[in-house]
Parts: structure tokens; C-alpha cells; sequence
């Protein structure tokens, strides 16, 4: 196991967000946000596994992956968050309106999740946020924070690289110190070096 590998994960921190525009097959994201306030992260996979059979056995395996859905826990909902991605209006008079005709907008949701070793980073790339619910309690003996709770879909953004979802930088990623201040970038495929000394090595025999 590498140094930097990590046996447990646990802590949710450091949510930023970003726009994501697509025009002409080009793909543009915003600078990263900082979210304050994580609480929790649920994300649940989206696909369907299909076997085929042939001779009574199961003779082949499609399945698709189609993202995740889930939910963003936050301690507040900030009236930026809801005007830039959720698609309410601020007002002449400065109110925070909310259109039954508003869209939400594409959105990248960076984290990190803590380790034994280090915290592993991540980004998915392509999220659409739906309005939260509204709750709130009455101020009793003590003051209990009511959170806000964000559906999320994470779908597949179709890039050079394929139809990218998601990515993990570990600490070892030339990214990881600059993960959350600069604008995320479409991954580039790895040279495969490993085949190419293969091929070397079948000539010389």
C-alpha cells in the first residue's frame, strides 16, 4: 500500500462550487466557491445492470452508469447559492424572489473527505441542484441549528476523455495543492508508457 494511502475516511469539509457552461461542444468552468457550512454528503449511483442468458447461465453483463443522485447537507442556505444555481431573483427592492419559472443551473461540487493519512479530494463535474426543503424550529431551551438539505443529480459530462462523472485527487495528484483556488480542467488521458516498453521488448526476442 502506497505511504499516502488512506485505511478510513470520515469529516466532510471544504465544499466549493462552480459554474459549468457548455456552447458549441465547449466546455467553460467558473472559478471555485467556497460553501461554508458542510454537514453531509449522500450520494446514491444511478444505473441498471442487465444480464443476458444463453445455455441457462448468465452468458453476458451490460450495465450503464448514469451518475448519482443524492443530497448536500449545509448549515445555511446563502442567498448567492440560490440566485447563481437554484434560480431565484433579487429584486429592485433587494428581495430574494422565487419564480415558478426559474431553472436551475449546472453546477461542479468539490469536497474532501478526511483520512488517516490525507484528505482525499474530490469533484463532480457536472451537478444540477434542485430547491431545498424549508424548516425551521422554534428557539426552546437551547438553540438546535436547523440545516438545509440540497437535492443533487450528478450526471455524466461528455468530454474528449469520455463521458466523465466524477474524479478523485489524492495527495499524490500534481493538482492537490491547488485543487480548490483554481478552475477545474477536463482530465487528460495518461501516456501508456507500460505498452509501448512492451513492444520493445517483443522486437528484441
Amino acid at each position: 500500500m502506497p505511504k499516502e494511502a488512506n485505511k478510513v475516511q470520515y469529516g466532510l469539509s471544504n465544499v466549493h462550487v462552480g459554474t459549468v457552461e457548455i456552447k458549441d461542444n465547449a466546455i467553460t468552468f467558473g472559478t471555485p466557491t467556497a460553501y461554508p457550512g458542510a454537514v453531509s454528503l449522500k450520494l446514491d449511483p444511478e444505473g441498471d445492470t442487465s444480464p443476458f442468458y444463453s445455455d441457462n447461465v448468465v452468458y453476458f453483463t451490460t450495465s450503464t452508469n448514469n451518475g448519482y443522485t443524492g443530497e448536500l447537507e449545509m448549515a445555511y442556505y446563502y442567498d448567492w447559492f440560490s440566485t447563481q444555481y437554484i434560480g431565484l431573483i433579487e429584486s429592485k427592492e433587494g428581495l430574494v424572489v422565487e419564480n415558478s419559472d426559474a431553472n436551475p443551473k449546472p453546477m461542479y461540487l468539490m469536497f474532501q473527505f478526511d483520512g488517516d493519512e490525507s484528505a482525499t479530494k474530490h469533484i463532480l463535474y457536472n451537478v444540477l441542484p434542485s430547491r431545498p426543503n424549508i424548516e425551521g424550529n422554534t428557539k426552546e431551551d437551547k438553540t438546535d441549528p436547523s440545516t438545509t438539505t440540497i437535492p443533487i443529480t450528478a450526471t455524466p459530462l461528455k468530454t474528449e476523455f469520455g463521458n466523465i462523472i466524477k474524479a478523485k485527487c489524492p495527495k499524490t495528484s500534481a493538482k492537490y495543492s491547488t485543487f480548490f483556488t483554481s478552475v477545474p480542467t477536463v482530465p487528460e488521458a495518461a501516456e501508456i508508457v507500460q505498452s509501448e516498453q512492451f513492444s520493445e521488448d517483443e522486437e528484441n526476442v
